[in-house]
C-alpha cells in the first residue's frame, strides 16, 4: 500500500447516481468534459498527485489518468481505477496478486483479465489517491494526462435501464410467472392491488389504470366532456401527446407561454388566453416540477373549468406538501419506461379526488361498458396489462428512495458547474422551494447561441 493511499474524507462526485434508478445520472457527462481537464495538485513534497473521487454509488466516475502498479510501483497507463460504493474496481500488473476484477459492462468498458480481489477495500466516504514519485509536472504533462483522461472516461448513456431491472431481476421474474401462472392478463388483481396503492402513496382516493399517458389524457378531456370546438389552454412547449390529446376530441389547443426560468406554464398568460370558448385548462408539471398551481386553480375557478393536470413526467412531485395528480380535478401519469416509475412497456394512470369522474374513466376505459357487452357511452380500449402492474408493485416501494437520490444528483450537479466556473455559460434548472422536485430530466440552457456546437461536442466525446 506504499504507492496507493486512501484518506477518510468526504467523497465529491464527478457524476453522481443511484444504483436503483436506471435514469441516473440525470445529464449524460460529467461537467468535466467542459472543463476539458483534470487538476494536478502540487504537493511541498515535490511529489504531483491526482485525485479521483468517486460518487457513492455510480460506476462512472473519471479514472485517474497514471495508475500504479500496488506492489511494483509501475506506472500502468494501460489501466484504469474506478471507484464504487459497492465495489472497489482496478486493474493493475497481471503479475500482482492484489488487484480485483473489473466488472464488464458496469462501466461501459471491456473488462480486463480476472486478477484475484483486493485485500482491503476502501469505504464509501473514502477517495482514491495515486501518488506518483515524479517531479512537479509541465504544462504539457498536464495536458497529455488530461488528454489519457479523456480517453479513459467511459461513455456515459442518458439510460441504464438494465441497472435497475439488475437489482430487482428475481422479484420481476417472480411478479410475471405469477401473473402467468394466474391466466389473469387484463385488469386482473394486480391491476387492482397497484391502483389501491397508487391512491395511498398520493394521497387520493382515486387511482384508475390505462394503457398509456397518452391514453391518459385522452380518457380526462373525454371525462369533462370536451367536444369539438371547445378550447383547452395548455403550454408551448411540452410533448406533443398533451395537444394530440385536445385535437383527437376536434378541440383546439390554445397556447400560453411558459416562464423562461422554470419552463412551466405561465399563469399570467393563462388568465389572457381564457376565453367564453376555454372548457379546461391543462398545466403539465413537466420534467419533475409541479406548476404554480396556487396561480393557477384560482384562474380555472373564476373561468368554471377543470383543471387536468398533465403529470406523466412528476410522479411524487408535490406542492405545498400536496402530490401532482391530486390538486385539480384530474391528474395523468405516464409508465412509459423511461420515466421514475417505469414499466416494462406502455402503460399509464389517472387520479382524481371527485368520486363522479373517477366512475366515468373506469367506464370510459372499457368502450363504455356496463355491465359485460352493453355500452352506455362509446369510450376507448385503454386497459393496463396484468404483467405490467406486477412488475409496477415490484418497484413501487423503491420510488420514494429513487426519488431522493434524483434530488441527492439534481443538487451535486449544480454545485459542479458552479464549482468548475460552468454557470457563466450554462444555466442550470433551479428547486422548487415550494414542493418537491422529482428531475425526471436535468435540463440545461447553453449561452451564446452555442447548443448545437455543445452537443455536436459531446456527442464526439462519447
Amino acid at each position: 500500500m506504499s504507492n496507493l493511499a486512501t484518506r477518510s474524507v468526504p467523497s465529491h462526485p464527478i457524476i453522481k447516481g443511484d444504483a436503483n434508478c436506471p435514469f441516473a445520472p440525470l445529464f449524460p457527462v460529467s461537467p468535466l468534459r467542459f472543463a476539458s481537464a483534470l487538476a494536478v495538485a502540487p504537493e511541498p513534497s515535490g511529489a504531483h498527485s491526482l485525485t479521483l473521487t468517486g460518487s457513492g454509488d455510480l460506476p462512472y466516475s473519471p479514472p485517474v489518468p497514471r495508475p500504479q502498479c500496488r506492489r511494483t510501483g509501475v506506472d500502468r497507463p494501460d489501466r484504469a481505477i474506478f471507484l464504487d460504493r459497492r465495489m472497489f474496481e482496478w486493474s493493475g500488473c497481471a503479475d500482482c496478486d492484489d488487484h480485483e476484477r473489473m466488472s464488464k459492462g458496469r462501466a461501459g468498458v471491456e473488462a480486463p483479465p480476472a486478477f484475484p480481489r483486493p485485500r482491503t477495500r476502501p469505504g464509501p466516504e473514502q477517495d482514491i489517491m495515486i501518488r506518483t514519485n515524479t517531479p512537479h509536472p509541465t504544462p504539457a504533462d498536464q495536458t497529455a494526462a488530461a488528454d489519457q483522461a479523456e480517453r479513459f472516461l467511459p461513455q456515459v448513456g442518458l439510460l441504464a435501464l438494465d441497472r435497475q431491472y439488475a437489482t430487482l431481476r428475481n422479484d420481476i421474474r417472480a411478479a410475471i410467472e405469477r401473473v402467468c401462472d394466474s391466466g389473469r392478463f387484463v385488469l386482473g388483481p394486480d391491476v387492482t392491488d397497484l391502483e389501491t396503492e397508487l391512491a395511498r402513496l398520493l394521497g387520493v382516493p382515486h387511482a384508475i389504470s390505462c394503457a398509456s399517458g397518452s391514453d391518459a389524457l385522452l380518457l380526462a378531456l373525454m371525462a369533462v366532456d370536451i367536444k369539438a370546438g371547445d378550447e383547452v389552454i395548455l403550454p408551448s412547449y411540452t410533448f406533443f401527446a398533451t395537444a394530440s390529446a385536445v385535437t383527437r376530441l376536434g378541440a383546439v389547443p390554445i397556447f400560453a407561454d411558459i416562464d423562461p426560468e422554470t419552463y412551466l406554464v405561465s399563469p399570467a398568460d393563462v388568465h389572457r388566453k381564457i376565453s367564453r370558448r376555454t372548457k379546461a385548462i391543462i398545466p403539465v408539471h413537466l420534467f419533475g416540477r409541479t406548476t404554480d398551481m396556487d396561480a393557477i386553480l384560482p384562474v380555472a375557478k373564476a373561468a368554471g373549468v377543470p383543471v387536468i393536470e398533465d403529470a406523466c413526467q412528476s410522479i411524487l412531485s408535490t406542492w405545498h406538501g400536496r402530490c401532482s395528480g391530486g390538486l385539480g380535478d384530474v391528474g395523468c401519469f405516464s409508465f412509459y419506461p423511461t420515466k421514475n416509475l417505469g414499466g416494462v412497456g406502455d402503460g399509464g394512470f389517472l387520479t382524481t379526488t371527485r368520486d363522479d369522474l373517477a366512475a366515468k374513466l373506469k367506464l370510459l376505459r372499457v368502450h363504455g361498458m356496463e355491465p359485460r357487452y352493453y355500452h352506455q357511452v362509446v369510450g376507448i380500449n385503454s386497459r393496463l396489462d396484468s404483467i405490467q402492474a406486477a412488475v409496477l408493485r415490484v418497484k413501487l416501494p423503491h420510488l420514494d428512495a429513487w426519488t431522493t437520490g434524483r434530488q441527492e444528483n439534481a443538487a451535486r450537479y449544480a454545485e459542479l458547474f458552479s464549482e468548475y466556473d460552468l454557470d457563466r455559460h450554462v444555466t442550470v434548472p433551479g428547486n422548487e422551494p415550494r414542493g418537491r422536485h422529482v428531475w425526471n430530466q436535468f435540463v440545461i440552457r447553453i449561452a451564446g447561441g452555442q447548443r448545437d456546437a455543445l452537443r455536436t461536442h459531446l456527442a464526439k466525446c462519447g
